[in-house]
């Protein structure tokens, strides 16, 4: 299953498919890539509603767009994470560089 992307107004919500791991690492940086464009109170969603499973390449590819966003400038929401992904995130400390709701 392929990644989807909804823009509303200043939001990106990325979501993501039921294994987000290494395969997806072009398609993924596509996917943010095409909306690079700086622009005042743009935020991205990163939506887990669907993701079962993580692989580390996950993790470094979350890392990856952080810094190819805007580091600290853009906020990058980590959201509907189920308990096993959330728990990876969390063990990771990504709960310190992203917003996970």
């Amino acid at each position: 299953m392929a990644m989807t992307v909804n823009q509303n107004g200043q939001d990106i919500r990325i979501e993501l498919p039921d294994r987000f791991v290494f395969t997806l690492h072009n398609d993924f940086r596509h996917t943010y890539e095409s909306y690079l464009a700086p622009r005042p109170g743009r935020k991205f969603v990163i939506d887990f509603a669907k993701t079962s499973y993580m692989d580390s390449a996950a993790l470094g590819m979350l890392l990856v767009m952080r810094e190819a966003v805007g580091g600290d400038t853009v906020p990058i929401h980590l959201v509907n994470a189920r308990p096993a992904v959330r728990k990876i995130l969390e063990a990771a400390f990504f709960h310190e560089l992203f917003k996970l709701v």
